[in-house]
């Protein structure tokens, strides 16, 4: 086998459907790669859906993952996977026919290098305004990036991204302290990084991501990745200067994002000439967000220091 594909998935059942479906129209014969999805204990039906499955791929394991989050779950699969290029996918993308090939084409040019592939936007100008905005302005994903050979660390998402099995092993897996779904695989790729693996991106290397948002649920994710970003430059400190923004910028466009929290009533709606207001509602989404984000990251640091402080205040027993 030339390459593993790890899942890690909670029920989403039918949206792993999809995924798995396009995994089976791969113009890389079925025989040539692996497919592990761990199941992160769910309580859909996502067993009988990996059961009927399992009969379709050559090679296919099915792990049951108690302990809670995406990077425990991506470490197990790590662990038995049997090729020596791994790639991670998440259980709502619907991958394009070549994307297996387009990967390994990507590490065959360039060897010990980690690749991260493009992830469209499943969302079309009938959705909401919410989606149409973020899909627009790459609020989840970005692909700007001056030098493909290059790609700094932090932009290394495990939606759609491959590395060898012994860069991983030597950077050190993912860190299951990490139990949300944000800055665990920005933490993986610094450390990828810095022992030595360069990451590349390659467009052709292409999945459709149709994850189920709703403004609620992406204002909670905001608030999330906030927290994450303190858990990570909490054990990172030196990527302050690389990651945090100066604190007058923190405060500017905190405060122009509480201002246009207003606007948000309008999201979940459809907004007529949408592409007309998108300077203005996608303005006010980036600035509304932006100030979610850092609400997480400021509770996160109040919350740290009052764990500190009880610690250091608790009488000796």
């Amino acid at each position: 086998m030339q390459l593993s594909i790890v899942i890690p998935t909670r029920n989403r059942a039918t949206k792993l459907e999809r995924t798995l479906q396009s995994l089976l129209a791969q113009t890389v014969p079925l025989q040539d790669f692996e497919v592990v999805v761990v199941d992160n204990d769910s309580s859909d039906d996502t067993s009988e859906l990996l059961r009927r499955f399992g009969a379709s791929f050559p090679n296919w394991k099915c792990l049951k993952q108690t302990r809670p989050g995406a990077a425990a779950a991506r470490n197990s699969g790590i662990e038995s996977c049997k090729s020596q290029i791994l790639l991670f996918l998440d259980d709502d993308v619907i991958a394009e026919p070549d994307l297996v090939q387009q990967h390994l084409n990507s590490h065959l040019l360039h060897p010990g290098s980690a690749v991260l592939g493009y992830v469209r936007n499943g969302w079309s100008e009938n959705d909401s305004a919410f989606h149409w905005i973020i899909s627009h302005k790459e609020l989840i994903h970005s692909f700007q990036f001056p030098d493909s050979l290059n790609v700094p660390f932090q932009h290394l998402y495990s939606c759609n991204a491959s590395a060898p099995r012994g860069a991983l092993l030597k950077a050190g897996l993912f860190d299951e302290r990490f139990v949300g779904a944000a800055f665990e695989d920005t933490d993986l790729g610094y450390r990828l990084t810095r022992s030595g693996c360069r990451l590349v991106f390659n467009p052709r290397a292409a999945v459709l991501h149709d994850p189920i948002l709703s403004l609620k649920s992406f204002t909670q994710k905001r608030l999330d990745a906030g927290s994450a970003l303190h858990q990570l430059l909490s054990k990172h400190p030196q990527l302050e200067e690389t990651l945090l923004p100066s604190t007058w910028r923190r405060i500017l466009r905190c405060s122009l994002g509480w201002i246009a929290s207003p606007l948000t009533f309008t999201f979940e709606g459809r907004v007529p000439f949408a592409p007309v207001l998108l300077p203005l509602l996608g303005k006010a989404c980036g600035y509304h967000f932006e100030y979610l984000f850092w609400t997480g990251y400021y509770r996160a640091a109040r919350l740290e220091n009052r764990t500190t402080e009880t610690a250091v205040c608790r009488p000796a027993s």
